[in-house]
């Protein structure tokens, strides 16, 4: 837990972010029927950055009740999902440097990183 002064900087500025701002208030808009959405929008400009939209689907993804066995599933949904998107990216820089099985042998047996390896 923090404390005293230093802890109560720790708040003020946790507060004073932009995604807390914005979770507050989509947290708010999912919960509570009292809320002001258009009174808290004087807040939320106050604030840093806004939510991606991946951030405010996982938000609200995450407000439903699942169980531990759908909640394994969606992680894995989304592991599977970024491995794939890092492996088309990999397939792209390796299309555009032209590298070869050659080169992938290579790079099997260093422990430097292809930036280095391939453009000495």
């Amino acid at each position: 837990m923090v404390r005293g002064e230093e802890g109560e900087d720790h708040i003020r500025n946790w507060m004073r972010n932009r995604n807390t701002v914005e979770f507050i208030g989509l947290w708010e808009t999912l919960h509570n029927t009292d809320f002001k959405p258009v009174e808290f929008d004087t807040f939320r400009k106050q604030a840093g950055l806004p939510l991606t939209n991946l951030q405010r689907e996982l938000l609200t993804l995450f407000a439903q009740n699942v169980s531990e066995q759908e909640l394994k599933e969606i992680k894995r949904l989304i592991s599977s999902y970024f491995a794939e998107r890092a492996m088309d990216l990999a397939d792209k820089v390796w299309e555009e440097k032209g590298w070869t099985d050659e080169d992938a042998d290579k790079l099997s047996k260093t422990k430097m990183r292809p930036y280095n390896l391939f453009n000495q």
